[in-house]
């Protein structure tokens, strides 16, 4: 018998989620079809609970949720939230207990950060219908995991450590699956690193029934490889704008969408079937179901067919895209603004 495990991305249930907490609205009541066949649903919380011990304000951008709007989350049935990811510490060792206590008080189990003197945090096995599952949830240090001291800590990604403890764990699972926060190089970037394409296939070597990615907030390609499933970037779930240093940063519009997947395992095949979402006035909605085949073969299809048209849309998204959002949030005149664009740059996109 075959089980379902549902993946979701990044969570950070905040700003305008507190009044939807207040009225008691479930921005989630369009998925109720999503989790029917699900054996086991996990997240990335990325918001943890403000405390009156404050925030960790050394942070550029630093998140936040409050306890309330948390709650909202009991609207889906988790079984498992991810914690290894750059926001894990941003309201302090408090907040990171309040969240923690606050998500097993839903019933919902956490993992991926922790005192790692009396355990082994990046690492949750559990049974699934009857099938042993281990996951292994690490944080890449190009996604900027700045911590203020503590005894939490996470576990900082490592290519070498990774497939050593996919091979350990292989032995003694029948799943083992790598949920990775990485691919920081640039946030909103459409595209993979070459590192994350390289590693997904060592991983899996290694003996991974799948890759599951987050931290760009942005959906990008799906890839498989020996017929399993890598996901690199699966996108945000429930993100508002961000209010940080007293500035409000938006989400963008690359932001407010992103993927469910959900991965079917059964002996010796992965399969992945797709369900595109997205964030309408802060309410979760579906946008398409869609086969992961054919999501592949298009997408083979158009990176053969158009090379230089995805070259010069990542050079954009890579180098003008970032400005074009800085001066949009910006509190610059339109003059100091264009004293700042440097032509150099502009060059250097014609000449990569």
């Amino acid at each position: 018998m075959g089980i379902r495990i549902s993946f979701i991305g990044d969570i950070c249930i905040n700003n305008g989620y507190d009044k939807l907490a207040d009225y008691g609205i479930n921005p989630f009541k369009d998925l109720r079809l999503s989790f029917k066949k699900t054996d086991y649903l996990i997240g990335n919380f990325e918001s943890p609970i403000l405390t009156k011990k404050g925030i960790n304000k050394n942070k550029k951008l630093y998140l936040y949720s409050n306890e309330k709007a948390v709650k909202l989350l009991g609207f889906l049935p988790f079984n498992l939230m991810t914690l290894s990811n750059n926001h894990l510490l941003d309201t302090l060792e408090e907040g990171f207990y309040k969240t923690k206590k606050c998500l097993s008080d839903l019933g919902i189990e956490s993992f991926g950060a922790g005192d790692f003197s009396i355990g082994d945090h990046h690492l949750y096995s559990t049974e699934i219908q009857g099938k042993k599952v281990t996951f292994i949830n690490t944080c890449h240090q190009d996604t900027n995991p700045r911590t203020p001291k503590s005894n939490i800590k996470l576990l900082i990604y490592n290519i070498q450590k990774m497939e050593a403890l996919v091979r350990e764990h292989a032995k003694s699972s029948d799943y083992v699956i790598p949920i990775l926060h990485w691919g920081g190089i640039m946030d909103y970037s459409h595209f993979p690193a070459k590192y994350q394409i390289k590693d997904a296939r060592t991983l899996i070597d290694a003996g991974a029934a799948a890759i599951i990615g987050h931290h760009p907030h942005c959906i990008q390609p799906l890839d498989s490889y020996k017929g399993r499933p890598i996901v690199y970037s699966i996108g945000n779930f429930c993100f508002d704008d961000v209010i940080t240093h007293g500035k409000l940063i938006k989400v963008r519009k690359t932001g407010k969408s992103g993927y469910i997947c959900h991965l079917d395992l059964d002996e010796d095949t992965s399969k992945l079937k797709v369900e595109e979402i997205e964030n309408k006035n802060l309410n979760i909605n579906i946008r398409s179901r869609k086969f992961y085949h054919k999501l592949i073969d298009y997408q083979l299809y158009m990176f053969k067919i158009f090379p230089f048209a995805f070259k010069l849309q990542k050079q954009f998204l890579l180098k003008i895209e970032p400005k074009i959002f800085y001066y949009q949030m910006s509190d610059k005149s339109l003059l100091e603004k264009l004293k700042t664009f440097n032509l150099r740059k502009l060059k250097s996109f014609f000449r990569s």
